[in-house]
């Protein structure tokens, strides 16, 4: 099976970077874009921050990176 596109969730929190690390290496092994996601309630400003630090550690592993910050829950958030 051959995945064009991996995404992930995260809050920036010590076990999301452990699954961004993981989608990072699973992206790159399928030559697939990752796109990491984060939800936010009313603090883009911080989703925005932790997207900036997820995507910088994922790019030197893998340079097809994308970020997404999105409104709403977390549940939501993923599958919009």
């Amino acid at each position: 099976m051959t995945y064009r596109t991996i995404v992930v969730g995260t809050d920036g929190t010590p076990t999301a970077r452990l699954a961004e690390a993981r989608a990072t290496r699973l992206a790159k092994a399928h030559d697939a874009m990752l796109l990491i996601a984060s939800a936010y309630a009313d603090d883009e400003a911080h989703a925005q921050a932790v997207l900036q630090t997820s995507a910088d550690a994922a790019r030197k592993q893998w340079p097809r990176v994308d970020v997404r910050a999105v409104p709403g829950d977390s549940a939501t958030a993923m599958v919009t």
